[in-house]
């Protein structure tokens, strides 16, 4: 794993830029990263020459706050083919302008050097995918727009809770983010839309677009060939049939319609 690339390096066959909304985290010397977002990149290195990951770096006194996050050492785990590039966390509008020239520099460089260009939007002020999608257009690259949940939904939902001035703002946003996003997904390459909602939100205004799921498994995780026949005698002999649900306890993630589809 790596931590930069050389500056005269040129255009990496088979190399991917990801930038991603997943935070990096500072802890002394050592980089962190999700657990599960660094498997995603370890999966991505299987079957690309190069991975340049690009994540803005959360400030520590958010982290320690946060207790959502199992972080890895991103020097233990990631493979040797991803390179990580963190990048400020500029969610304030003086934050976002203050550090907005230095960073497109930045993604600009990784967007010359890599063959295959793939960027997570989301948001507005801070999203640093949203910037690299901008300079890839200018550079005259193709580009991938990644997605997992539909921002300006859950703003108007929130909006929705609140009242007053809060409510007017957080609708205002969502209309900004519905125009921005649609600007920069109309001049995509494909859209990778990870689930039916961002699907039917987003589809409309890309012309190749792709109803995506992240499995996060490598071949080492598939079950055994001696196990499965065990589970399959058990079940025919009508044993118990126990099922565990691994997953987030969110709206999002559905779990009551898992528990329909097993009832």
């Amino acid at each position: 794993m790596h931590f930069s690339m050389p500056e005269d390096a040129h255009l990496v066959p088979g190399s991917m830029f990801l930038v991603l909304p997943v935070p990096f985290r500072r802890s002394g010397n050592d980089l962190l990263f999700e657990a599960q977002a660094c498997n995603g990149l370890n999966r991505w290195a299987d079957n690309f020459s190069r991975v340049v990951a690009a994540a803005p770096t959360m400030p520590e006194e958010l982290a320690r706050t946060d207790k959502t996050i199992v972080w890895e050492e991103t020097s233990r785990v990631l493979n040797d083919q991803v390179t990580c590039l963190p990048l400020p966390w500029a969610y304030a509008l003086r934050d976002f302008v203050r550090e907005y020239p230095r960073c497109r520099k930045l993604l600009a460089k990784q967007i010359q050097r890599c063959e295959y260009l793939q960027f997570a939007i989301g948001g507005l002020v801070g999203d640093w995918a949203a910037v690299a999608a901008i300079e890839a257009k200018k550079q005259g690259r193709r580009f991938a727009i990644h997605t997992d949940r539909v921002e300006a939904h859950l703003l108007r939902k929130l909006a929705q809770g609140n009242s007053g001035a809060r409510a007017w703002k957080m609708a205002f946003e969502a209309q900004l983010m519905d125009h921005y996003h649609k600007s920069i997904i109309s001049r995509s390459s494909a859209g990778l839309w990870h689930g039916q909602e961002c699907y039917a939100a987003y589809s409309p205004w890309c012309q190749n677009n792709h109803l995506i799921h992240d499995v996060h498994t490598k071949a080492s995780d598939a079950i055994s060939m001696t196990r499965l026949e065990v589970k399959l005698k058990e079940i025919t002999e009508a044993a118990v049939l126990r099922i565990s649900y691994a997953g987030r306890m969110a709206d999002m993630k559905a779990p009551l319609d898992w528990v329909k589809t097993i009832a």
